[in-house]
C-alpha cells in the first residue's frame, strides 16, 4: 500500500507493508504523528515515510525523512526533553515530541535513531520490537 497525500503545500509520502503483527498501536500512532509533524514543520518541500516489517516479523521501523535543513545537534540532544533547534518553537512546541518518541520506542523495546540524510533535510526511524500475528 502507498499513498501521497498534501500538507501545506509538502508532499507526504507513504508505504506501508502488508503483514500482521501484534504491538501497542496508539504508542506507535503518537510516534509517527510527533515524527510526520516535525517532518511536515521543516521540510522545504518533500516528506518521505516508510514503514516496514522484519522478515523475522519482530521489528516493526518506521522512517520519515524530509528535504529542510536537518539536524544541527546530536541524537540524544534532539531527543532530551523540552529541546528546541528552533527558539521561534518557543511559542508553540513544547520540545517533547522528539523525547516522547524516544521513550515510546524503548518503552516498547526498540530505539529511536536520528540523523541527516546524506543528500541533506532529517533522517529518523523509529524501531520497535512486535510480534508476528496471526
Amino acid at each position: 500500500w502507498a499513498d501521497t497525500e498534501r500538507a501545506s503545500g509538502r508532499t507526504v509520502t507513504a508505504e506501508v507493508a502488508d503483514r500482521r503483527f501484534l504491538a501497542d498501536v496508539d504508542m506507535i500512532l503518537e510516534v509517527v504523528e510527533n515524527l510526520l509533524s516535525n517532518g511536515v514543520r521543516y521540510a522545504s518541500h518533500r516528506v518521505e515515510v516508510g514503514i516496514s516489517l522484519d522478515e523475522s516479523g519482530e521489528k516493526l521501523e518506521v522512517l520519515v525523512e524530509d528535504d529542510g535543513a536537518g539536524f544541527t545537534v546530536s541524537g540524544e540532544e534532539a531527543t532530551r526533553a523540552y529541546f528546541h533547534a528552533n527558539p521561534q518553537d518557543d511559542e508553540t512546541h513544547f520540545g517533547l515530541g522528539m523525547y516522547i518518541s524516544r521513550i515510546y520506542c524503548e518503552k516498547h523495546g526498540g530505539r529511536l535513531l536520528v540523523g541527516n540524510r546524506k543528500r541533506g533535510g532529517a533522517s529518523v526511524k523509529a524501531v520497535f520490537e512486535v510480534r508476528r500475528g496471526v
